[in-house]
């Protein structure tokens, strides 16, 4: 058995108010390239800020997260943009106090603790399963929200059975 045990990709779906933004920008990069072309050439600079605007802002709003389960360790990376990765989280499985799905009774406690930093790691889609993972980060806690598949359940559930609640 190699040590990789599994990969999943999740695509964030885009709030409306980056879609507004992107396609904002898109119009007003065409109205002020029309108006560049047929009133003056002076009105090409800000056509040209524009469109470098519209470009980053259709990038931006692409976002994936992967969540990669390999040998007690359960890593997540930000994927912005098909090009530039961020680790959210990278979870020792030592340091894991529970996995249950979100909005479960056994999380009430931890919800309520003010202390607690929640990363929010899902596709913000209302039709998915989102789990919550609650562990110990340094000397602090935080509640990670994420969309792991049945097969990555079930890897962490045969180590460590206590700690998945389905």
């Amino acid at each position: 058995m190699s040590i990789f045990e599994n990969t999943v990709m999740i695509q964030r779906k885009s709030s409306y108010a980056q879609l507004f933004v992107k396609y904002l920008l898109i119009v007003l990069t065409v109205i002020a390239l029309l108006a560049s072309l047929f009133l003056s050439p002076i009105l090409l600079f800000p056509t040209i800020l524009l469109g470098v605007g519209a470009y980053f802002a259709m990038f931006s709003a692409e976002t994936e997260f992967e969540y990669t389960y390999i040998e007690g360790e359960l890593a997540i990376d930000k994927i912005k943009a098909k090009r530039r990765r961020k680790k959210v989280a990278k979870i020792d499985m030592e340091e894991l106090m529970i996995i249950a799905p979100k909005g479960s009774g056994e999380l009430n406690s931890y919800y309520q603790n003010k202390d607690c930093k929640h990363v929010d790691a899902s596709a913000n889609e209302p039709d998915h399963k989102i789990y919550d993972a609650v562990y110990r980060h340094g000397s602090s806690m935080e509640i990670l929200s994420f969309e792991p598949d049945q097969n990555i359940l079930d890897k962490i559930r045969m180590k460590y059975p206590r700690k998945i609640i389905m």
